[in-house]
């Protein structure tokens, strides 16, 4: 990375910090820097794709952070935890920046919702392995339960903290955290009790490691499409009702991989499945590539 480069992004962080992403401008940057902005483009083509960058120098900053405590000698799993928990509670309050302008750009600049997935996604991951660390590999099958709610209780104390200015002491909620995490898997496995979100369930929310490159819409359609199949074996369901739902699912993979699939058949086969009330946040999911289809057959044809 250039020495340009790297000023360009020092600069963006620190004017977003001050002033918001909205209300920094690229002349503001290219000001600060001391160059010309036809050269800063030269770099970033839009403010987008700085604010990009500036999100994944944020990231590999937590990264490189996270990944300093697990080389330190002597930590207990629980300290370990606990040293995580601060670290990424004391991230966000640095770069609260981030949380607030993500909040209105995912509104305004659809465009930036595939990286904000993916950074969430790299998040989940850091959450998942932490956990793993600290209460043991028996806790994998019910992982993504225990991601979803660790998450969600760092994401209210952050809210609370950022949005709220409220003053809470970052020792406390993690000392919190841990105990609850601890009792929460204690009581699942004492329990025996099935996981909600199972890895077909959460196949976008896989380990960066393990995706070698990013998932295609085909790919992403056949996860779903197994997905279905998965959560329709497990329905409290008559038999017969059973094989309709597998033979609408087949029906639709069908249509799905046909040279040119029929919108109005996928969206029949898709309400069939949708009342089914366990199948509704998977279909929803489906029928984006329905609109996908609509808007192809729409388009005009290149003379």
């Amino acid at each position: 990375m250039s020495l340009i480069r790297d000023r360009i992004i020092e600069s963006a962080v620190r004017h977003f910090m001050e002033k918001g992403y909205v209300a920094t401008s690229i002349q503001d940057i290219s000001d600060d820097c001391g160059i010309a902005k036809g050269s800063l483009y030269k770099y970033f083509p839009s403010k987008e794709e700085l604010f990009k960058e500036v999100h994944k120098s944020r990231q590999q900053l937590l990264d490189d952070q996270l990944s300093g405590i697990l080389k330190e000698e002597g930590l207990t799993p629980r300290e370990v935890f606990v040293r995580e928990t601060e670290v990424t509670l004391e991230f966000f309050m640095i770069n609260k920046f981030i949380m607030q302008e993500i909040k209105e750009l995912i509104k305004t600049k659809k465009e930036l919702a595939p990286f904000f997935i993916q950074m969430r996604s790299m998040m989940y991951d850091l959450h998942k392995n932490s956990l793993i660390r600290l209460l043991g590999e028996q806790i994998k099958p019910h992982i993504w339960d225990m991601v979803t709610v660790y998450g969600g209780i760092i994401k209210e104390f952050n809210f609370l903290m950022i949005f709220e200015n409220r003053p809470i002491r970052i020792r406390d909620i993690t000392l919190f955290v841990l105990e609850r995490m601890e009792e929460m898997a204690a009581n699942i496995l004492a329990k025996q009790e099935k996981p909600i979100l199972t890895d077909v369930l959460m196949f976008d929310m896989i380990s960066q490691e393990m995706k070698s490159k990013q998932i295609s819409m085909e790919e992403k359609r056949s996860q779903l499409l197994d997905a279905l199949l998965a959560v329709i074996k497990e329905l409290a369901i008559t038999g017969s009702r059973r094989i309709q739902l597998v033979d609408a699912t087949e029906a639709l993979a069908e249509e799905f991989a046909r040279d040119h699939p029929k919108a109005v058949i996928i969206q029949a086969l898709l309400g069939l499945l949708q009342q089914e009330h366990e199948l509704r946040s998977l279909t929803f999911q489906l029928e984006k590539y329905v609109m996908k289809l609509k808007k192809e057959h729409e388009d005009p044809q290149p003379c």
